[in-house]
């Protein structure tokens, strides 16, 4: 079984570009509150690219006190209409950087009320 590749994290873009971790974060969410030389900004960018650093979903939300996860309660997945719906909402929720949760409603109501759990939970 093959391991999938480790993913970079902020420290590695951090250490790699010889910044803290703070600076380095606040460089790649754009802040314009931080006052830094162009060349360390630039060093920090290439080193986010070469290692293709992407920001961690969940620890965004957190930050942003937002989930980035839109939850979508579909009642029937067999039926060819709600994969349409579907395919255009995830379409749409990446556009913007958000993730999809799907959930298909059982009779029993057992997925709708885990869905809405989650969405408490979240709020």
């Amino acid at each position: 079984m093959r391991s999938q590749p480790t993913r970079a994290t902020l420290a590695d873009v951090a250490r790699s570009a010889g910044v803290s971790k703070s600076i380095a974060s606040r460089i790649l969410s754009g802040s314009d509150t931080l006052v830094v030389r162009p060349e360390t900004r630039a060093r920090v960018l290439a080193v986010a690219h070469r290692l293709r650093y992407r920001p961690h979903a969940a620890a965004r939300g957190l930050r942003r006190a937002r989930t980035g996860a839109l939850g979508l309660l579909v009642p029937n997945l067999t039926m060819p209409v709600y994969s349409r719906i579907v395919r255009g909402a995830v379409t749409r929720a990446l556009e913007r950087d958000v993730v999809v949760v799907l959930v298909e409603d059982l009779d029993d109501g057992t997925n709708e009320a885990a869905l809405d759990a989650l969405v408490r939970s979240a709020s």
